[in-house]
């Protein structure tokens, strides 16, 4: 859970460090953008939950949509932020083509593409 995450925190994480970072966060309530291209989005919100690939791949889901498959030789790199203690948290990720962001839904609230009351 959150709680786990490391206080006021910013930095860089590598690959094994977003996968435990992915693990620690299962079940927490976040949104996730995936941006495709300099303006094509994509939003989801739900609880994470992280996937093993059988040792291939990594990923992750976040509510009940699909699934993101995360391969280490398509990795380029990934941030963690956290702020009010480990209360917010903000991960972005780059990798292959595709770049996402997975956060706590209070500090990223957002009315652009936002279904839920």
């Amino acid at each position: 859970m959150k709680g786990e995450l490391p206080r006021e925190y910013q930095g860089s994480l590598d690959f094994a460090g977003l996968v435990r970072t992915l693990d620690v966060l299962e079940g927490e309530e976040v949104v996730c953008w995936l941006s495709i291209g300099d303006r094509a989005r994509i939003q989801i919100r739900g609880a994470l939950r992280s996937y093993d690939y059988g040792g291939w791949g990594k990923g992750f889901a976040v509510g009940c949509e699909g699934r993101v498959l995360l391969v280490e030789d398509d990795f380029r790199g990934a941030e963690l932020g956290t702020g009010d203690g480990n209360e917010h948290f903000t991960i972005s990720v780059r990798s292959g083509e595709a770049e996402f962001l997975i956060g706590s839904p209070a500090l990223h609230e957002s009315d652009e593409f936002d279904l839920f009351p």
